[in-house]
């Protein structure tokens, strides 16, 4: 092992105070190696001074953080000047190290497992050079987060290796018709490397792709690298994924190939749902679109099927929309849930409605209305006032749902288009029923 981390010591205290005398003296030393630099070239060296740590992974993660956070492609105006003060916050003290790395999602409880696990195999390894993905770890985080990939990478040999690219490949895909009816409630995590996947390429080149250069990897471990993938789609499909990690050893000059999983094992698999809650897809690049298209209409039919079968006053119509968001996985007030109920519907109408138009599924015209007549059984005087109060004011916007649009084509007559209007502007249940069934006499067939 490297570096001013003995050899017998890996605890987090340790790992602390090398990088730390580590990032002192470095911070000295830049003013120098930075003069006449700006910009993306003074952050270049500034994560290569970093890579530098004495401490494995902890450099590698730590600079490439400070890309991810400072580099002009974030486009939020920062400068290298802002990575130097991270930097410098983080060198003062103990707690400060720790708590400024914590904040950026790199926990120093894991970093310092992951090395002893590092210097145990270090011991059992004596090849010439000996690439190996270590610990690799696949978390489904989807839709919550992007699905994640990360392990250890290091040369656990006598010799050095070059990594000029980690290539993540597609095998095979498939639709992912499964539906997630989760809404919003954590935030997303910090990453390293990225990949947006698509069924038009079959291959990433990781490196390329996130501005990261070539990987040295030294004798016994020096400059091994925590490498974290967040795999995100831009279909809601199901990938076979393998990582392909072609490199040649710098003394024999000898080529190889490192795979994971390795070739003759199943590639792993990592599904993206389509889960209007949390991520954007555009209904017409949904894949196996009539399947989810009918998976949908069906939940919104039960969900109107409580309140038509239940009055307002019946307390099994609580007790059945219950019910409904546990099916869902989704969380409410037990005290009122049709409160999210009706927050559930404004995420999932409007991707609806818009597949029914493409579907050209005029037949959901009646169950959208219906559910909007309903909605306005909850409307409180409050609620009432500030449709008014808009509507004196000419400020109709905020009432009018964004699938308005998509409800005018699926309806079909220029002349329903105000009647439309009328109905998501009124705040009584009977008018709203009223308006629904004018409505509904003046659909006309699509062509």
């Amino acid at each position: 092992m490297s570096g001013n981390l003995k050899e017998g010591d890996v605890s987090k205290d340790s790992i602390i105070s090398s990088a730390q005398n580590y990032i002192g003296s470095m911070l000295k030393s830049l003013p120098q190696k930075l003069k006449e630099s700006t910009g993306e070239v003074a952050l270049n060296i500034i994560c290569e001074e970093v890579r530098k740590m004495p401490v494995p992974l902890l450099g590698t993660v730590l600079a490439s953080t400070i890309r991810r956070t400072f580099g002009e492609e974030q486009g939020m105006g920062r400068d290298y000047s802002d990575a130097i003060e991270m930097l410098s916050s983080i060198q003062d003290s103990t707690s400060s190290f720790e708590n400024e790395l914590m904040s950026y999602n790199i926990q120093m409880d894991e970093i310092a497992n992951e090395i002893s696990l590092l210097r145990q195999l270090l011991m059992e390894k004596k090849e010439s050079s000996c690439l190996w993905i270590i610990r690799p770890t696949l978390a489904l985080d989807y839709p919550q987060g992007d699905n994640e990939l990360q392990f250890i990478l290091a040369n656990t040999g006598s010799g050095s290796v070059i990594v000029e690219e980690i290539f993540l490949e597609i095998e095979e895909w498939e639709p992912e018709i499964t539906i997630d009816y989760s809404l919003p409630a954590a935030p997303l995590n910090v990453v390293m490397l990225e990949a947006e996947l698509s069924i038009h390429e079959t291959q990433y080149p990781l490196l390329k792709l996130n501005n990261e250069p070539e990987r040295t990897f030294s004798a016994k471990g020096e400059g091994a690298d925590k490498v974290v993938i967040n795999i995100s789609s831009l279909e809601n499909a199901r990938y076979s994924l393998r990582l392909r990690i072609p490199y040649f050893d710098i003394v024999t000059g000898e080529s190889g190939t490192l795979y994971y999983p390795d070739t003759d094992e199943e590639a792993f698999v990592v599904p993206f749902y389509f889960a209007p809650g949390w991520k954007h897809l555009e209904p017409a690049n949904l894949l196996g679109r009539d399947m989810i298209f009918q998976k949908l209409k069906e939940k919104l039919q039960d969900i109107l099927a409580v309140f038509e079968n239940h009055p307002v006053s019946d307390p099994l119509r609580e007790q059945k929309n219950c019910e409904i968001l546990d099916e869902l996985h989704i969380w409410y007030d037990p005290e009122n849930s049709i409160n999210r109920t009706f927050y559930f519907l404004s995420i999932f109408i409007p991707p609806f409605v818009s597949i029914a138009v493409l579907e050209k599924e005029q037949g959901v015209v009646e169950l959208i209305l219906k559910l909007l007549c309903h909605e306005a059984e909850y409307f409180d005087d409050q609620v009432r006032d500030e449709y008014r109060n808009a509507i004196e004011a000419g400020n109709t916007e905020y009432y009018i749902p964004e699938y308005f649009g998509d409800m005018l084509m699926l309806i079909n007559d220029p002349e329903a288009e105000q009647l439309v209007k009328d109905l998501m502007l009124e705040t009584e249940f009977k008018q709203r029923m009223e308006l629904s069934d004018l409505i509904l006499s003046k659909i006309k067939p699509l062509d």
